[in-house]
């Protein structure tokens, strides 16, 4: 005989019906879960919630067949003490029994979702150090760098076994060493990407020493002092030296070594023709100052002034000489620079 729908007794069986439901969908997927991969304290937990359920399912028939009319009865059964097949104690009342299996199974879960945790890092720790280390071993055998560094990391990988702060620690060790060896191969792709183009760079080089010793020997002839410079000899640089078969280590000193050769040669060509080209520029400054001061003179019809016309010949005298002594032509354009300032402020004063 089933019970009225409209009972309490209906209502409180539908609520423990949902809850049975539930928890045997729960039990089950965690029985397959913990066999697969729980513990020992897991799979004892989940023999006592199969113990424990089986005590409420039969609780709850028991209620289901006292019939609509035992609500009474249900309700003092429901209150009763729940025991196991072998008469073992499995809690006060049906719904601290209730209580304790929704408690074993969060237990459950929570172990296993740390277990999963744990698992997924250790994977990915461990692919992501092999990974790195997988990419690392062909770079350190090209760049003759990290060898033994590299076979020791995958060494201790192996070993580490699932111990996770281990593998995370190996895992950046991987990626350090990986990162160094990029950078390294980087530098060695540079080298030997610019090492073809070398030729055309010294070929360039030596048309450019060929100008700036031009520069030079005109500047000598139009002015002195002259820098202390001399200009850098390009056949210096050489060839590029033989480096096929050499490991890369031994093969780099010497590309790098040149390649700083020609930067350097290339450099100190610029820092000639600067420091020549100013001494020139310098001169001609100095002439143009002159000029514009001589035009200054002239708009107040001092040009021919006999205070300001010896100071003029002078420093024009020394200006356009070669060479040209710039010490010296730099007095002498101060001098007239400053009378014609000195004369034109008295006339201001005057007026």
């Amino acid at each position: 005989m089933s019970s009225s729908p409209t009972s309490p007794t209906a209502q409180v069986l539908a609520q423990w019906d949902d809850w049975s439901a539930r928890c045997t969908d729960r039990l089950f997927d965690l029985d397959a879960r913990v066999n697969a991969e729980g513990t020992d304290d897991d799979r004892l937990d989940i023999g006592a919630v199969f113990v424990a359920r089986k005590a409420i399912v039969e609780r709850i028939e028991a209620m289901r067949a006292l019939g609509p009319r035992d609500d009474g009865r249900a309700a003092a059964l429901a209150a009763t003490p729940l025991v196991d097949e072998q008469g073992g104690r499995v809690a006060d009342d049906l719904p601290s029994a209730a209580k304790l299996v929704d408690a074993i199974l969060g237990r459950i879960e929570e172990h296993l979702r740390e277990r999963e945790a744990d698992d997924a890092a250790v994977a990915q720790a461990r692919t992501s150090a092999t990974s790195a280390l997988d990419e690392a071993a062909p770079l350190a055998d090209a760049l003759g760098d990290h060898v033994a560094h590299v076979a020791d990391v995958r060494g201790r990988l192996a070993a580490a076994g699932s111990n996770v702060a281990a593998l995370t620690q190996l895992s950046a060790e991987a990626e350090h060493v990986l990162n160094e060896l990029r950078l390294a191969d980087g530098e060695r792709r540079r080298v030997l990407d610019a090492i073809p183009g070398t030729a055309e760079r010294v070929a360039a080089l030596s048309a450019r020493e060929a100008e700036v010793r031009a520069l030079v020997e005109e500047v000598r002839e139009k002015v002195a002092p002259v820098p202390n410079l001399a200009v850098p000899s390009v056949a210096g640089i050489g060839e590029v030296p033989a480096y096929d078969g050499l490991p890369w280590p031994a093969a780099r000193e010497r590309l790098q070594a040149h390649l700083t050769k020609i930067d350097r040669v290339g450099a100190a060509l610029d820092e000639v023709e600067r420091r020549f080209r100013a001494a020139l520029d310098r001169r001609n400054d100095l002439r143009g100052l002159l000029q514009s001061y001589r035009d200054k003179a002239g708009d107040h019809r001092l040009a021919e002034d006999p205070r300001l016309d010896p100071a003029y010949r002078a420093a024009h005298d020394v200006l356009w000489s070669a060479p040209c002594d710039l010490g010296a032509a730099e007095s002498l354009v101060d001098t007239y620079t400053e009378t014609v300032n000195a004369i034109l402020a008295g006339r201001d004063e005057e007026g």
